[in-house]
């Protein structure tokens, strides 16, 4: 049997928190109290000043795996994801080839199968991502998918868009989005206004984002569908949410913490390292009182997950003129070629920490430090931001509590 006493425990399904021993006997938790005094032979684990939770889920998470694996591939990124306490994670699509067929989907979930933690799948919503047939979701549904997407790429034939939404209706699974409508988009990756005019480009309108978003709310509300607004970026579309919320519960979007804890101004210091798409927007569609990101997370609960969510760009690819350089937006699982994992050695560094807050029902494993870093100010599992690894910066991420 195994004893963890004296940590501090997270139970989000019964809503129990506080200090608590929990014995483990072989695979199940036999007895959570305030103090346990086992009999016989017990394996202690002392875990005071440590949290103790049920596995985090992640819900948008790129392991590039098949067709992009110098980035990151299903092991490596199970394997750092499991360091991080995050036992569930669900892969988008846009792979190589995409996960459009029963032959790709079963290479995935065979794959994560035997990993050690639960890899689950989209499948895509278009052939090949491109956005002009539909695959045959409810076959890819049997075979294993959990939800689609085709994250990465718009879908912009509003048609097509309803009817997959009906199906995924019918099926009763999820179907998420990506948000960038390319007629407002002249140079992608930055916003356009004070850090587009920075670089002398044109950059990618607020409203690339508005007008997909209203458009698909107003679509989920009129066929039922479970809708996912990905990695939602500007004060207005976060309103649109809210809005459509109080009156469908079926749509739900997600929020990555660069997007609520930097703004433009990260793009106007670090360059191509802080581009991405949505890019990094205004102080005021982050601050609380305009509507902004710290808004999600309000009555409604208009943006409940906190997403990793950000490309595993290859840094060979960002170090160059802003027009030509790769979307980056370093990722939580492995980054640059690299596979630098979250638990390896990291330096936390006071010059990119960017403070964002993250709720105590949302803190990582291990100390609740984001990302396994080991400085004892972030202790508390209260900041998100930047880590130093190999004289690159990274994004700190955070994740959503399973339960």
């Amino acid at each position: 049997m195994i004893l963890i006493h004296d940590g501090y425990m997270i139970d989000p399904k019964s809503g129990r928190e506080g200090n608590y021993d929990i014995l483990i006997d072989g695979d199940k938790i036999v007895k959570i109290a305030e103090k346990i005094e086992p009999r016989g032979k017990v394996t202690r684990i002392n875990a005071e000043g440590l949290l103790v939770a049920p596995g985090l889920v992640d819900v948008h998470v790129h392991f590039r795996d098949p067709g992009f694996t110098a980035k990151e591939d299903i092991n490596t990124g199970a394997a750092a994801a499991a360091k991080g306490g995050v036992t569930t994670v669900v892969l988008m699509a846009n792979t190589k080839p995409a996960v459009d067929s029963e032959e790709t989907l079963h290479y995935i979930l065979d794959k994560g199968a035997k990993t050690g933690i639960h890899v689950t799948t989209c499948a895509n919503v278009t052939m090949g991502m491109q956005g002009k047939q539909l695959t045959d979701m409810k076959k890819l549904a049997v075979a294993g998918a959990v939800g689609f997407t085709d994250d990465g790429v718009p879908l912009l034939d509003a048609e097509l868009v309803r009817r997959a939404m009906e199906i995924s209706a019918e099926l009763d699974m999820p179907i998420s989005f990506h948000e960038e409508d390319p007629k407002y988009i002249e140079n992608n990756g930055v916003n356009r206004g004070k850090a587009s005019e920075y670089y002398g480009i044109g950059g990618s309108s607020r409203e690339a984002e508005i007008a997909l978003v209203e458009r698909d709310l107003k679509l989920a509300e009129e066929t039922g569908a479970c809708i996912d607004i990905q990695h939602i970026s500007s004060k207005e579309a976060v309103e649109l949410v809210r809005q459509a919320k109080k009156r469908c519960s079926n749509i739900h979007a997600e929020a990555t913490p660069h997007h609520f804890t930097l703004t433009e101004d990260a793009v106007i210091k670090y360059g191509t390292l802080a581009k991405m798409n949505p890019p990094l927007r205004e102080e005021a569609d982050r601050q609380p009182g305009t509507g902004g990101r710290h808004h999600r997370y309000d009555r409604y609960g208009s943006c409940p997950p906190y997403c990793g969510g950000k490309s595993k760009a290859d840094h060979r690819g960002t170090q160059r003129h802003y027009r030509v350089g790769d979307v980056s937006g370093a990722g939580h699982y492995g980054t640059g070629g690299q596979r630098i994992s979250d638990h390896e050695a990291a330096v936390a560094s006071d010059e990119y920490q960017s403070g964002g807050y993250v709720p105590s029902g949302c803190r990582i494993s291990g100390r609740g430090r984001p990302g396994g870093c080991d400085s004892d100010r972030y202790r508390s599992g209260v900041h998100s931001g930047e880590i130093c690894v190999q004289g690159h910066e990274y994004t700190v991420y955070r994740m959503e509590s399973e339960g």
